[in-house]
């Protein structure tokens, strides 16, 4: 399920775990969740929906504090969530569908925490005067009126053909990682005929020494990272004798295995979880077959130059 969250759901699960930490709480509430969505950016379509409603950051941690008041005992180790928070994390994967939208958001959470009506977060929103209609209302709004700005957006827009080539290279370059700055800049260098490359390539800049360049580069010190991002450099394929090995020492993704093992030990596709775990037997095989063709095109196409190019910066970054 986690797989399917976006970037900004995934900063809501690791924001709840910071809340708990915060008000000195040892477990991850449905409220916790809560307070994390209202500390998402202004222009989030679950912000826009608690927004709508009448509900602030302040009002809600003071709601939350008259029931669970804070404490000043310290927090360390795992944080675990509880169970209406697990069910809440769960029941955003129908919320979605409910919504025709292919993956979960934040406000796919935030919809999530009505169908826990005894739990902290709903008692919250549903104080006031306000209703779960009306929260219901709200989020339909609020992505009703991202859509639309999308829409106009690129209606508006009009690219260059030089432009056109530059965006197509940036999301190859990407690799189905959200495209950043870098990947533009990048691109900009290969679009030869374009002014962007004329000028490179005036200065002396190369594609080679541009990819350089962009490789010694901290992400985690740009506007470039995302959680997501952050979260797949902490992932790792190898291969042990007959075994592929997969490690990742995200934070969130460490909770929450952390917190299945204590709850029921090591976990298995030999056996009862095998339902859960053909998924993931699925999605390495997929992971395995993108990586080669994306390193091993076939020659003569326009993937297999890109293709040449990767090969080295992956050889240069091992060897460095």
């Amino acid at each position: 399920m986690f797989e399917k969250f976006t970037a900004q759901a995934r900063e809501v699960v690791v924001g709840s775990q910071e809340r708990a930490g915060a008000l000195g709480h040892q477990h991850i509430g449905t409220e916790h969740l809560l307070l994390a969505l209202l500390r998402l950016p202004d222009d989030a379509p679950a912000r826009l929906a608690l927004d709508g409603v009448g509900l602030s950051a302040e009002a809600a941690e003071a709601a939350v504090l008259a029931m669970v008041p804070r404490t000043s005992r310290p927090v360390t180790g795992h944080i675990p969530f509880t169970p209406r928070a697990r069910r809440v994390l769960e029941l955003s994967l129908r919320e979605s569908q409910r919504l025709g939208s292919a993956v979960i958001g934040p406000e796919h959470l935030l919809l999530s925490l009505l169908e826990e009506p005894d739990g902290i977060a709903a008692k919250v929103l549903l104080s006031d005067g306000r209703t779960e209609e009306r929260v219901r209302s709200a989020v339909a709004t609020a992505t009703g009126v991202e859509r639309a700005a999308a829409a106009r957006a690129s209606a508006d827009v009009v690219n260059t053909p030089a432009t056109e080539r530059v965006l197509e290279l940036a999301a190859q370059l990407a690799g189905g990682a959200p495209v950043g700055s870098q990947h533009l800049l990048e691109a900009l260098a290969w679009v030869e005929d374009g002014v962007a490359g004329k000028v490179l390539h005036g200065l002396g800049v190369t594609r080679d020494s541009l990819a350089e360049a962009v490789d010694g580069v901290d992400l985690d010190t740009t506007a470039d990272l995302t959680p997501e991002l952050s979260a797949a450099a902490r992932l790792r394929l190898t291969f042990d004798g007959e075994k592929a090995v997969l490690t990742s020492s995200d934070p969130t993704v460490v909770a929450v295995i952390r917190q299945l093992v204590d709850e029921v030990g090591e976990l298995s596709g030999d056996g009862p979880l095998a339902g859960s775990f053909v998924p993931l037997h699925r999605a390495l095989l997929n992971t395995a077959a993108a990586v080669h063709r994306t390193i091993s095109p076939p020659a003569d196409t326009p993937e297999a130059v890109l293709a040449q190019v990767l090969r080295a910066r992956l050889k240069r970054r091992q060897n460095g």
